[in-house]
C-alpha cells in the first residue's frame, strides 16, 4: 500500500471520528480548542480524500474525477480561514459542495467499486438528513461514512 493511501485511511478514520465527537460534545463556539479540532477534522478530509481517489480512480474512471476534485476543493475550503467567498460563507458553500459531491461519489461508488459501500452509503444520507433539517444526523452520517472509508482503505488500499 502506498504511503498515501496509508495516511489517507488514518486520516479517514481520525477525522470521521473527530467529526462524530464534534457532532456529540458541544464545544464553546469560536474557541481556541474548537477552531484546532475542526481544522484539523477539515484538513484530514482534503488528506482521506485525496487517498480515496488514488484508490477508486481506476473503477469510477473520469466521473469519479469528476465528482472527487469538487469534495477534495471543498475540503480545503471549510479548512481555510472562515469568511466571505464571492457573497457566500466559505464554511456553508464548501459544506454543500462537499455534502452534494460525496452523495454524487457514493452513489457511483456504488454502481463502480463496492469496496466502499458503507461509506457511499452514509454520503449518500449525509445530504438526506440535512435537508429535512436533522444536522446532527448528518453530520454523524458524514463522520462515519469517512470512518468507515478509513476502515475499507486499510483493507482494499492495496488490490
Amino acid at each position: 500500500m502506498s504511503r498515501l493511501v496509508q495516511v489517507a485511511a488514518v486520516c479517514a478514520v481520525l477525522s470521521g471520528g473527530g467529526r462524530i465527537i464534534a457532532g456529540l460534545v458541544p464545544l464553546a463556539p469560536a474557541s481556541a480548542a474548537a477552531d484546532i479540532l475542526y481544522c484539523a477534522i477539515d484538513v484530514g478530509f482534503v488528506l482521506a480524500l485525496a487517498g480515496l481517489l488514488a484508490v477508486t480512480e481506476v473503477r469510477l474512471g473520469w466521473l469519479g474525477t469528476v465528482v472527487f476534485v469538487p469534495a477534495i476543493s471543498a475540503a480545503a475550503i471549510i479548512a481555510g480561514p472562515d469568511g466571505d467567498l464571492a457573497g457566500f460563507d466559505s464554511y456553508t458553500l464548501g459544506a454543500g459542495v462537499m455534502l452534494i459531491a460525496l452523495a454524487l461519489a457514493g452513489g457511483l461508488m456504488l454502481c463502480r467499486d463496492r469496496r466502499f459501500w458503507a461509506a457511499a452509503i452514509l454520503w449518500i444520507a449525509a445530504p438526506g438528513f440535512a435537508i429535512i433539517g436533522q444536522l446532527l444526523l448528518a453530520g454523524l452520517c458524514f463522520g462515519a461514512a469517512f470512518l468507515a472509508a478509513g476502515v475499507s482503505l486499510q483493507r482494499y488500499g492495496s488490490h
